[in-house]
C-alpha cells in the first residue's frame, strides 16, 4: 500500500508568513512541516511514499535526500505536475505512475493523528474510508454529516455559522480502481467530481485520534509552530529547513 501526499498547492494564503519555500516545507521550529508529517506516518509502519508536487518542485529534492538519510527503508518518490491538476488529477496521475491495489491519501498542509488499523478495517468493509475530525467551528471548513452506521450522509459547503461539527480531515484510504469510471478533464477536484458519487456505495469514516491542524493559513501556522508536539505524537529528529534555491 502506497501513501500519496498532495503537496502541489501554491500556498497563497501563507505567503505573508512563508514565501521562500513551498507551503509543506515551511519551517516549524527549524524543521520542515512535511518532516513532522512524514515521521508521524513512518512511525505507524508506513514506508512507501509519493510526494505529488508542482510549485517550486526542486525544493522537495533536497528534502527527500534529507529524509532518506534519517529514516531506514524509506521509499520516497517525487511526482511533479507540469500544470496544476487539482486533488483528483494529482491522485489519478500518481495512481497511473505508481500502481497499487490500495492507497492512503493525505493533504500536504493539514494533519491529525488517526487510528491506522481502524481506517484500514473500515476500507476493507466499505471499499473506501476517510478520517473525520471534530472541530469547534465548522465555518472555515464545511461539514460532514454522518449516518447512524458512521458512513457519510452528505458533504456540506461552508456556512457562516460558528458551531462544532465533523469535518473532512483530508485523509483517505482508496482502492486503486476508484478512477476507473472517470472520463473527464485531467484537472479536477476529487472532493467535487468523485466523492459525491460514492455516497450510495457507503463511504466509511473513522474519527481522528488527535487535534486537527490546517497550517495553510497564518494563524494556524503560528499555532502549530508554537506547539508542534500538541499535534504530532512523534516528532522528527532535527532536520534542517529547506533553503530557498530561487526555483
Amino acid at each position: 500500500m502506497k501513501v500519496i501526499i498532495l503537496a502541489g498547492g501554491l500556498g497563497t494564503r501563507l505567503r505573508s508568513v512563508v514565501s521562500d519555500v513551498p507551503k509543506p516545507l515551511a519551517p516549524i521550529q527549524g524543521t520542515p512541516y512535511l518532516a513532522y508529517m512524514l515521521n508521524a506516518l513512518y512511525a505507524k509502519g508506513l514506508r512507501e511514499f509519493i510526494l505529488s508536487v508542482g510549485y517550486k518542485s526542486a525544493h522537495f529534492e533536497q528534502f527527500i535526500v534529507s529524509q532518506k538519510s534519517r529514516l531506514p527503508d524509506l521509499s520516497l518518490d517525487l511526482v511533479v505536475e507540469s500544470e496544476p491538476l487539482g486533488t483528483g488529477g494529482a491522485m489519478q496521475f500518481c495512481f497511473n505512475t505508481h500502481l497499487d491495489n490500495r492507497y492512503l491519501i493525505f493533504n500536504g498542509d493539514s494533519y491529525c493523528d488517526f487510528p491506522l488499523a481502524d481506517l484500514l478495517a473500515a476500507a476493507n468493509q466499505h471499499n473506501m474510508a476517510m478520517v473525520v475530525a471534530k472541530v469547534d467551528n465548522i465555518s472555515r471548513y464545511g461539514e460532514v454529516s454522518l449516518r447512524e452506521d458512521g458512513c457519510v450522509h452528505a458533504f456540506h459547503e461552508k456556512q457562516p455559522e460558528t458551531r462544532p461539527g465533523w469535518i473532512n480531515a483530508g485523509v483517505y484510504c482508496l482502492p486503486g480502481d476508484i478512477f476507473a469510471d472517470y472520463h473527464g478533464p485531467d484537472s479536477f477536484s476529487f472532493e467535487q467530481a468523485i466523492m459525491p458519487g460514492l455516497l450510495a456505495q457507503g463511504v466509511a469514516t473513522v474519527a481522528a485520534a488527535g487535534p486537527f491542524i490546517d497550517m495553510g493559513i497564518p494563524e494556524d501556522y503560528q499555532r502549530l509552530a508554537a506547539r508542534p508536539a500538541h499535534y504530532f505524537p512523534v516528532l522528527p529528529a532535527c532536520s534542517p529547513a529547506v533553503a530557498d534555491s530561487n526555483v
